[in-house]
C-alpha cells in the first residue's frame, strides 16, 4: 500500500500544527539523528542509520499522522543540509535520503528527495558527487510512475554538462557518475537516451583529468551493457562508433585523449561484441605500439588493456600477441618507484595467468616467481605490493 506523504517544509496542516510541543522534541532529535550521520567512522553511520530508519518506522507504526509530521521535519531539515555548502552537512542529507528510501513513500515524496538530490549535485564537490550519484540511482530504482522523469531530466542535465565547454571539473565528474548511476539503475529508460550518451561522452572520456576520465570510462561500461542486453540493428552502429572514436582519440597528440581511447577500447573488449573479430589485431598492435610512450598514464592502460586482450580471442593473443604483451606487464612490475603501478601490472599479471594458463607462461615463471619474492620480502624503503600475492596465488 503506497503511503501518506510528501509534504513540503513550513507547511503544516492543522492537525500537525495541534502536535507542535510534542513536534519540538521530536524536530530535535530528528536533527541529532540526521547530524549523526555526518562522515565518521562506517560503524558510527551504520548506527546512526539504523537509529534514523526505527524512529521512522515506529512514528508510521504509531499513525499517519506522526508519520506525516516526522516526515515533514525531516524535509526541512533535509532542505537544509543539501543547501549548505559544507560537504559534511551535505552528506548527511543524501544519506538521510537513503534512509527514508527504506519506506514505501507516495510519488509527491520522491518527487520532492528528487529535487533535493539536484541542490546536491550543483553543491557537492568530487568527493561527494559519488553518493549523490548512488542515493539518486536508488530513488530512480524505487521511484515507480516517476522514473521515466527523473532519469530522463536528470541525464539531459548531465549531457547538457558535457556539450558545454564552459563545464567545470565537479560538474563534468558529476555528469558522468550520474550517467553511471541512471544507466545501472534504469536501463530500459535510458537505452532511449543511448544515441545521445554516444554523441557527447567523448569530452569526458579525452578530458584532462584522469578522475573524469575513468568515471566516464566507467559510464561507458554501463552502457555498453545495456546495449548488450538488447538484439537492435543499433548495436552495430553503436559498437562500430565507440571503436571508430576510440581510434580516432588514439591518434590524437595528446596523452589524455590516447589514454581515454584505451580505456573505451577495454569496455568494448570487455563487453565482447563478435563484431570487434575483424578488428581485434588492429586493436592489439595499436595498444602494443603505445607500450614506450612517454606519459604513465598511457603506459598504465596498456597494461590494464593487456587482459581483456587475452580474454576476448586467446588463441590469436597466444599466437601472436601473448610473449611480448605478458614480458611488458611483468616489466612493469619492476617500476618500484610508483606502488599503484606496480599493483596494477600485478593485478594484471593474475588476470592474464588465469586466462591464458600458467604452462603458456613457463619462458617468464622464474623471473616472476622471483620479482613476487622480492615483494614479499619486509623493506621500509620500499611501497608495499599486495596484489604480488594475488597473482602468486594465481600461478599455484
Amino acid at each position: 500500500m503506497e503511503l501518506i506523504g510528501g509534504l513540503l517544509p513550513g507547511k503544516a496542516s492543522s492537525q500537525t500544527s495541534r502536535l507542535a510541543p510534542v513536534r519540538g522534541n521530536r524536530s530535535r532529535n530528528l536533527q541529532a539523528m540526521v547530524e549523526a550521520l555526518k562522515p565518521m567512522s562506517e560503524d558510527s553511520r551504520s548506527k546512526a542509520s539504523r537509529e534514523l530508519l526505527g524512529f521512522v518506522r515506529e512514528e508510521l507504526r504509531v499513525s499517519v499522522q506522526n508519520f506525516m509530521a516526522t516526515l515533514q521535519d525531516l524535509n526541512a531539515i533535509i532542505h537544509q543540509q543539501v543547501n549548505s555548502q559544507e560537504q559534511s552537512e551535505l552528506l548527511a542529507g543524501i544519506l538521510a535520503i537513503d534512509v527514508l528510501l527504506e519506506i514505501e513513500v507516495n510519488a509527491t515524496q520522491l518527487a520532492i528527495f528528487g529535487s533535493y538530490l539536484r541542490l546536491a549535485l550543483i553543491n557537492s564537490d568530487q568527493t561527494t558527487v559519488q553518493s549523490v550519484a548512488a542515493v539518486l540511482g536508488r530513488l530512480v530504482r524505487c521511484g515507480g510512475m516517476i522514473t521515466a522523469d527523473v532519469v530522463d531530466r536528470e541525464a539531459k542535465k548531465a549531457l547538457d554538462w558535457l556539450k558545454s565547454s564552459d563545464t567545470k571539473d565537479a560538474k563534468k565528474y558529476a555528469a558522468v557518475v550520474v550517467l553511471k548511476e541512471l544507466a545501472n539503475n534504469a536501463p530500459t529508460i535510458f537505452y532511449n537516451l543511448v544515441d545521445s550518451f554516444t554523441s557527447w561522452i567523448w569530452s569526458a572520456v579525452r578530458d584532462y583529468s584522469l578522475q573524469i576520465r575513468e568515471g566516464a570510462a566507467e559510464a561507458v561500461r554501463s552502457v555498453l551493457e545495456i546495449i548488450a542486453e538488447r538484439d537492435s540493428r543499433h548495436n552495430t552502429i553503436w559498437y562500430d562508433h565507440f571503436y571508430d572514436k576510440s581510434l580516432e582519440g588514439l591518434e590524437i597528440k595528446s596523452s589524455e585523449c590516447i589514454h581515454g581511447s584505451l580505456l573505451v577500447i577495454a569496455e568494448i573488449l570487455r563487453a565482447q561484441p563478435p563484431l570487434i573479430n575483424t578488428k581485434y589485431e588492429m586493436i592489439c598492435n595499436n595498444a602494443l605500439a603505445l607500450q614506450d610512450h612517454p606519459n604513465r598514464y598511457v603506459r598504465q592502460g596498456v597494461v590494464e588493456l593487456i587482459p581483456f586482450m587475452a580474454k576476448y580471442r586467446t588463441d590469436i593473443f597466444c599466437q601472436k600477441f601473448g610473449i611480448s604483451a605478458i614480458q611488458y606487464v611483468v616489466a612493469s612490475t619492476q617500476k618500484a618507484e610508483n606502488a599503484p603501478y606496480c599493483n596494477q601490472a600485478y593485478a594484471a599479471l593474475s588476470k592474464i595467468v588465469r586466462i591464458v594458463g600458467w604452462p603458456f607462461l613457463q619462458r617468464s615463471l622464474s623471473q616472476i616467481l622471483q620479482l613476487i619474492q622480492r615483494t614479499l620480502v619486509y623493506d621500509a624503503t620500499k611501497p608495499h605490493i599486495p596484489e604480488s600475492l594475488t597473482c602468486l596465488a594465481s600461478i599455484c
